[in-house]
């Protein structure tokens, strides 16, 4: 990872009228990054960001217990909101309901809860 580029992107995009971040999310290289990489890349832009938009940080991942985590050092990191497509795999919507019950309840952070598929109950 090249975070001094990332540092120039953040202040070119806002430059030329960017209303926000979106990090580490579904379609990109996250489920990719280990836990420390994504948290990088978190730490980076807000950093840079400093206020100036906001920042929303992805924190799905295929175990509850690191959307957790993602989500707890997104919330000490400074987003303000979180997303996640969670694992849904031979998942029920009980058991995805869970589990983002579950990542949420120590954030006092916004859940945008994205769904890429369609629900048959």
């Amino acid at each position: 990872m090249d975070l001094q580029c990332t540092e120039r992107m953040v202040d070119f995009m806002i430059d030329h009228g960017a209303d926000g971040f979106y990090l580490t999310g579904s379609t990109g290289h996250a489920f990719t990054m280990t836990a420390e990489e994504r948290n990088q890349v978190v730490d980076t832009v807000i950093k840079r960001v400093n206020g100036r938009v906001p920042v929303i940080v992805h924190v799905g991942d295929i175990g509850t217990k690191k959307s957790i985590e993602l989500a707890q050092y997104a919330y000490e990191a400074g987003a303000d909101a979180i997303s996640s497509v969670p694992r849904f795999i031979g998942s029920s919507v009980r058991r995805i309901s869970t589990n983002i019950t579950r990542t949420l309840q120590r954030q006092r952070l916004f859940l945008w809860w994205c769904t890429i598929f369609s629900w048959q109950v």
